[in-house]
């Protein structure tokens, strides 16, 4: 659900941009090395995890591996449910606010 909440948020921001391509990148980017995907939180430099871990990129994956290896306990599992669900709703209310802006200032472009 944080992933398709996400994706909708980044997608409304073409409401403003022409091209989509260079800021979906840097979203995959971050995801793969924030999120956990090339290498694991533990291993980036303290201060970068630490940044890391307040944002939406590590429950793309790195809290969903700890949680299936048993590594998180049963209260930090829910603080981090509590996290994540705080992201679903900001995303989807950032959504709607985008959306409905977006309709506003549509323009279609001819190519």
């Amino acid at each position: 659900m944080l992933a398709f909440c996400f994706g909708l948020f980044v997608s409304a921001f073409a409401f403003w941009l022409i091209e989509m391509w260079p800021i979906r990148r840097v979203f995959q980017g971050s995801m793969a090395l924030l999120g956990g995907a090339i290498a694991p939180l533990d291993l980036l430099p303290d201060y970068i995890a630490s940044v890391a871990i307040w944002t939406p990129f590590p429950y793309f994956g790195y809290f969903n591996v700890k949680a299936l290896q048993g590594m998180l306990t049963g209260r930090e599992l829910e603080i981090h449910c509590l996290i994540a669900l705080s992201w679903i709703a900001l995303f989807a209310v950032a959504f709607r606010i985008l959306w409905k802006l977006g309709l506003k200032r549509y323009e279609a472009v001819n190519l």
